[in-house]
């Protein structure tokens, strides 16, 4: 056992000297790349400052960087992307070897390395159509070459599992990683916002990256023999790339460090394979430590996870499992027990049953993994994959608690309902739509698109993101660019003069219009604008709270402040936004190709902006607050109900079978014990603000609530 420890703790600290770019493994692609930047270095008779900054640290080092950089963010966005998070991502991990160097200083060295990758062949660089943006496309000889020499997996190399039990965060320092620039810690804030009380937040990080994980092999195979037939549907990065790690991790217990943002949500630093992941990741991961099922109440929830991951598939004759309640989810499975077992039995040839699609929102692999987890436990009487409950409507869930709005409350299950089921606040919004539409309450040329097409445009899917961002202060702007999908680059030139531009995603709600896409953009904010007008007359109350937090920003910004507030985890939560100024960044003029040499980023001063503080404050109250339920769940369950194989996304837990009853009660009485001191009466306090009039709700009504969490 210890060998096969010091085997593991080897192969960790090579890992991360491979994601420093101190490895030495040979990799034609940097010979080539770190080729390509010593010719643009002795181009120089005399070299400068970046350059020479650049040298110091090393010049195989920093081609490394700034090509893994450079694949991770492009390759995200299905090999094009725009400059500014590309240069951005460089700068940032230059800090790794070089953690003096002003933002400034490494924004520079940024711009010109991804000059120096073009000059490589590995990247070409264009302007938009309004010549606005500035775009990064992987040319086709590095993708072949990617290809030829099997190095994808340089993708998302710096995000890697870590394959020992990871450090742990401490009070005084963050943990993670083995080597200490890669501890990421906390994102946008400082780990001195980390208050000396908050021991149960750093107890939840470390009990979540403690948790060890699997892949399960056959959903692996499944998905790499699919990947051949559907391969104009793979995101590089999130299934190609995820498919390279996570044959690279079979048959061996891995582990995911975690770290918080400014907010205190809590965030897996793997992205790749993260149970945060989309769903080809949910298909692939195992808990390592399983349970074996011994009661009705274990297989009862196990059975309500199946139902849940069959949601709207043809399985389900495309019925939403999901929003029912969970004695009908159950007595579906029970019903349908052949067709589950048709799915685990033999996937391909009822892959009509279950197949969504790789793409994004598909549920494909969370069908097959769920179905196949309980054939086999209904043969070896075991179980390790993660129950899932979701919070429904999270950010009105603690916009109701916060203003003890009792009609909100069970608009979003916070309390129990007239008929004791679940309630879905999405259809309260899209019925609210449709009655303004047919009665011309919406002024606009619009009208008649959206009434034609209600199908497509005003339905549960659609609302779910203007109901998540609009409580969260989020603009028609916001909601306007969700329904646009996720940002497709079309080109409406020709391949030697390109036009560039940003359209509709054939799979967003507006791309699925018959429209032209240059309709495309104003099209989404007439119904972005819709959807909030609707939102807020059907649930008033988030407006006041948004007015009420933005008054204490103010009063705050009155004296040059953020507005601050403490958790009850411990947490300290800035709300600084800073004053921004345009700079331009410049490359040398020592590249053959000379085109878009400038590019126009932002520069950040230390006083505040109000107006934008305005804008980001609602949001992160709420996030802190969500953050802080999800965390005192975590904390409850493991430190007294002892539970070890648990997940938490952002506001829903993952745990095993025989845990979900514990999680249940967890849920409630946190939420209750968050707020029987009144989070916005404190801030008000401090701020001189008055209070927003408070509703009828009775906090222990939300102890008799079986759907907050479904």
């Amino acid at each position: 056992m210890k060998c096969v420890l010091e085997t593991a703790l080897e192969q960790q600290r090579t890992l991360e000297l491979e994601m420093m770019g101190l490895g030495v493994n040979p990799n034609p692609i940097i010979d080539r790349l770190e080729e390509s930047l010593n010719d643009s270095l002795a181009a120089f008779s005399r070299p400068p400052i970046w350059a020479k900054r650049l040298q110091l640290i090393g010049v195989r080092v920093v081609a490394h960087i700034a090509l893994c950089a450079v694949m991770d963010k492009v390759s995200k966005e299905g090999d094009t992307a725009q400059a500014h998070p590309v240069v951005n991502e460089i700068s940032q991990r230059l800090t790794w070897h070089a953690p003096d160097l002003d933002r400034d200083a490494r924004l520079a060295m940024a711009w010109n390395l991804v000059h120096v990758c073009r000059s490589a062949g590995y990247v070409n660089l264009y302007q938009s159509k309004r010549e606005d943006t500035t775009v990064v496309r992987l040319s086709k000889s590095l993708k072949e070459a990617l290809t030829e020499f099997d190095l994808w997996g340089m993708a998302g190399l710096t995000r890697r599992p870590m394959l020992i039990q990871p450090v742990p965060h401490t009070i005084d320092a963050p943990g993670g990683y083995l080597t200490d620039p890669l501890r990421h810690g906390i994102s946008h804030g400082s780990w001195d916002n980390v208050t000396e009380n908050a021991d149960k937040l750093v107890r939840v990080m470390n009990a979540k990256q403690n948790v060890g994980w699997r892949i399960h092999e056959r959903s692996l195979e499944l998905a790499e023999f699919l990947a051949v037939e559907h391969e104009f549907e793979l995101n590089t990065y999130s299934h190609k790339v995820a498919l390279v790690v996570a044959r690279e991790m079979v048959g061996r217990t891995f582990w995911l460090v975690v770290y918080i943002d400014h907010r205190g949500r809590v965030y897996y630093y793997c992205d790749i394979l993260s149970p945060q992941g989309n769903d080809l990741c949910a298909g692939l991961l195992r808990f390592e430590e399983g349970q074996v099922m011994s009661t009705d109440e274990d297989w009862y929830w196990a059975k309500v996870h199946v139902a849940n991951c069959c949601s709207g598939l043809p399985i389900a004759d495309g019925l939403k499992l999901d929003k029912m309640g969970f004695d009908a989810r159950v007595q579906w499975v029970d019903d349908n027990m052949e067709n589950i077992s048709a799915v685990s039995d033999d996937p391909i040839q009822y892959k009509h049953l279950w197949w969504d699609g790789f793409g994004k929102g598909a549920m494909s692999f969370k069908c097959f993994a769920a179905c196949d987890a309980l054939a086999e436990a209904l043969d070896t009487g075991e179980w390790n994959l993660p129950v899932r409950l979701d919070a429904t409507s999270s950010n009105n869930q603690h916009t109701a608690m916060m203003l003890r709005d009792s009609d909100l409350a069970w608009r979003v299950n916070v309390i129990p309902n007239d008929t004791g089921e679940p309630h879905n606040f999405r259809d309260d919004v899209c019925e609210e739509n449709h009655r303004a539409w047919v009665e011309g309450e919406r002024d606009h040329e619009y009208v008649d698109l959206f009434l034609d097409n209600e199908e497509t445009v005003n339905n549960s899917s659609v609302a779910k993101n203007p109901t998540m961002i609009i409580p969260y202060g989020g603009s028609v702007l916001n909601i306007g660019r969700k329904f646009m999908g996720d940002k497709t680059w079309h080109n409406a030139g020709t391949d030697d003069e390109p036009e560039w531009m940003v359209i509709a995603s054939p799979d967003s709600p507006i791309g699925k219009l018959d429209i032209s896409v240059d309709l495309g953009f104003g099209v989404s904010m007439k119904l972005g604008s819709d959807y909030r007008k609707s939102l807020l007359t059907v649930a008033p109350g988030i407006l006041e709270y948004m007015t009420c937090i933005r008054a204490c920003i103010k009063s705050a910004g009155e004296d040059g402040e953020a507005m601050s507030w403490l958790t009850a985890m411990g947490l300290r939560v800035v709300n600084m936004k800073r004053v921004r100024v345009e700079a331009t960044l410049t490359a040398s003029t020592c590249f053959d190709d000379e085109t878009c040499s400038s590019l126009k980023f932002w520069k950040y001063e230390d006083t505040l902006d109000v107006r934008k503080a305005c804008t980001a404050g609602p949001p992160n109250f709420t996030h802190s607050m969500d953050a802080c339920h999800l965390q005192l769940c975590i904390w409850d369950l493991v430190e007294n109900c002892g539970v070890i194989s648990i997940a938490g996304i952002h506001d829903c837990l993952a745990a095993l079978p025989k845990d979900i009853p514990a999680m249940r009660r967890t849920v409630p009485k946190m939420l209750v014990a968050m707020y029987r001191t009144s989070p916005l009466e404190i801030v008000c306090e401090d701020y001189d603000v008055e209070l927003p009039e408070f509703g009828d709700l009775d906090l222990d009504d939300v102890l008799r609530s079986r759907y907050i969490f479904m």
